[in-house]
């Protein structure tokens, strides 16, 4: 059993709280920050293998009310089939 963890309301920060995209992104890590703190609370021993991490596939972000969100695949995906990046120099920047 691996954990993941979705980010719900991103909308949110973009159009109420009118964050940049840099300042969103860092809201959402510190929220993952702050679920494998308790992650590491709870489960010491295996805090490595429990823990989430958006590079990794098991974070997923989006908005449950607007009906979108993506993980690093599939936003690796999107980039690939574009042609912008490869999904190898899209999941190299995070």
């Amino acid at each position: 059993v691996k954990p993941c963890l979705f980010v719900n309301k991103v909308d949110r920060l973009i159009a109420e709280l009118k964050l940049t995209p840099e300042a969103a992104a860092d809201t959402i890590m510190r929220t993952i920050t702050s679920v494998n703190n308790v992650i590491a609370t709870y489960a010491p021993d295996r805090a490595d293998e429990f823990s989430v991490a958006f590079h990794e596939g098991t974070v997923g972000v989006g908005s449950g009310y607007y009906g979108w969100g993506f993980t690093m695949d599939t936003l690796a995906q999107t980039f690939h089939s574009s042609g912008t990046a490869s999904a190898e120099e899209v999941r190299s920047a995070f």
